[in-house]
């Protein structure tokens, strides 16, 4: 008797520290400390080779990090051991399906769904993969046996560019208003590297402007309804890169495949206004889509002969700083729609972005400067219509602090700071100013050092003599789309290069050797920077 119960309590004594490393093993997935996780996870296993707790959570782990078919394979070792756990099934599944092994992810995922129904990114990433493997008719099958309610709100609709269904389907009269841009990508030039040569042309997209009758819109939303039962979206439509597209994060649509939307209009409350200027959409909150992706639209839309009559649409929660650069450019009015609501707008003048633009992307082979590529002729409207007069000479020392971001966070941005701010560098969070005060703070600078991010687009605003360093990841993804641009009207962006934590997300956070950064300020002229 002494014997079993000294076996069990032991058992019971390795099981509570399996279970408190497992702990420690979820913390330190979750704070992305990665390297250690990896050492805590296989520490467990081999203490414990049939963990799939342990399993689940590396697997997890190596998902989050785009590390795709270790995640798989770990995860379908812990289905084999436990295939009722809902994590290891949907982490099997979500990473099959980035392996574009989809007919696998769909047996994982319908089980990680027969596990818990209630969850949506199950939902979601099963509907999607149902999408592929067996059609999109049957995966709105399936979305009407998850939501009987919806069967009189959800429906599946063809997809269209707003051009295609005007010229086609006998849509509305399309204004032609300015030619195709072609816009320069140019690699960036990176401190310590040799400068590329390198020159790509992009094509912007076709301009114009129309007026739909009778169009539905939701809020957050980039797809415009018709009343004769198609969604017009032109990054959908878009002839060489559509299929590419992704449409997460916007409650109506349910999934798109082949050309067709299943959309769900179920608790959107339905307004009807009389006509207005279509400028919502998803992402539209953001300044790295207002700016280069919104804004422009105006110099299009300005061209129609009836906008000065029409009010703007725009989403609820736009910054105030969103709404500034509309009264500087327009006097219209602005309506606000609300979130969860679509207007029914009996006129509806539409205009396209300049390039192809979008939020989400699946996996593609899309070139790098074909991607959210600047418009040159955006900039200069932009500069003309809100920018001041650079009187004087600019003097000023700015570094642009990221601490209060969500994401991409320059993990020694402190230290940085300190060492500028001995140089005499003012360091400003371009957040807390108004529209006004960041153009002034623009257009007063001598010299700016900034991580990457989207209020470096406020560039246009400074004098082209300004030295600009831009601390960034060791990947520059399509930022040669800014360099190309900013170039044309006169400026030299110059990037460093760190260490980012998760090398396969440009959103991750990253640091930079302030050494390094010291050099290459003193290589642009900065002699104070010498240490």
């Amino acid at each position: 008797m002494l014997i079993s119960w000294l076996r069990s309590f032991y058992k019971r004594l390795v099981r509570r520290e399996i279970d408190q490393q497992i702990r420690h093993l979820e913390m330190l997935v979750q704070s992305g400390q990665w390297i250690k996780a990896d050492e805590v996870g296989h520490e467990i296993l081999r203490a414990a080779p049939l963990s799939h707790e342990a399993m689940s959570t590396l697997a997890y782990g190596y998902q989050q990090q785009g590390r795709l078919a270790e995640a798989a394979s770990m995860a379908m070792k812990a289905v084999n051991l436990n295939d009722k756990q809902w994590l290891s099934n949907f982490i099997a599944g979500v990473a099959l399906k980035g392996l574009d092994r989809k007919p696998e992810a769909y047996d994982y995922l319908r089980r990680a769904l027969n596990i818990n129904p209630g969850n949506a990114d199950t939902e979601r990433e099963f509907l999607a993969v149902e999408c592929s493997v067996a059609g999109i008719d049957a995966a709105f099958e399936s979305f009407i046996r998850l939501h009987p309610e919806s069967k009189s709100t959800a429906s599946v609709m063809p997809v269209l560019s707003v051009q295609d269904w005007a010229m086609t389907v006998g849509g509305g009269p399309l204004l032609n208003v300015c030619e195709i841009e072609t816009i320069p990508y140019v690699p960036p030039r990176v401190w310590g590297q040799a400068a590329s040569e390198e020159r790509l042309f992009s094509s912007g997209n076709k301009p114009y402007v129309t007026d739909i009758t009778d169009a539905c819109i939701y809020s957050r939303c980039t797809f415009v309804q018709t009343a004769d039962g198609y969604l017009l979206n032109d990054l959908a439509g878009h002839p060489k890169y559509g299929s590419f597209a992704s449409f997460l994060g916007q409650p109506p649509v349910i999934f798109y495949q082949d050309n067709k939307v299943l959309l769900n209009a179920d608790g959107y409350q339905k307004q009807e206004i009389a006509g207005g200027i279509w400028m919502a959409g998803l992402a539209s909150n953001s300044f790295g889509h207002w700016f280069p992706e919104f804004l422009p639209k105006l110099e299009f839309l300005m061209q129609h002969p009836d906008f000065d009559s029409l009010p703007i649409i725009v989403d609820e929660g736009m910054p105030p700083t969103h709404l500034e650069y509309l009264q500087r450019i327009v006097k219209n009015e602005i309506i606000v729609l609300p979130l969860n609501t679509s207007f029914m707008c009996r006129r509806l003048l539409v205009a396209p972005s300049p390039t192809y633009y979008p939020v989400h992307l699946q996996p593609h082979t899309i070139p790098q400067h074909e991607i959210g590529a600047l418009s040159p002729r955006a900039l200069r409207f932009l500069q003309n219509k809100v920018g001041s007069d650079i009187s004087g000479s600019p003097k000023k020392r700015i570094f642009l602090g990221r601490r209060n971001m969500q994401w991409r966070l320059l993990l020694n941005e402190e230290e940085i700071i300190g060492a500028l701010g001995n140089l005499g560098f003012e360091n400003v969070y371009i957040e807390d100013l108004n529209l006004q005060q960041q153009i002034d703070l623009f257009s007063s600078a001598e010299w700016i050092v900034a991580p990457n991010g989207s209020s470096l687009l406020n560039l246009i605003y400074a004098s082209p003599s300004v030295k600009i360093l831009i601390l960034a990841q060791p990947f520059l993804y399509n930022w040669g789309n800014f360099q190309g641009p900013m170039e044309e009207l006169g400026y030299k962006p110059y990037f460093i290069c760190g260490e980012q934590s998760k090398l396969t997300d440009k959103h991750s956070n990253y640091s930079v050797s302030l050494p390094k950064i010291l050099a290459a300020l003193t290589e642009m002229g900065l002699k104070e920077a010498v240490e």
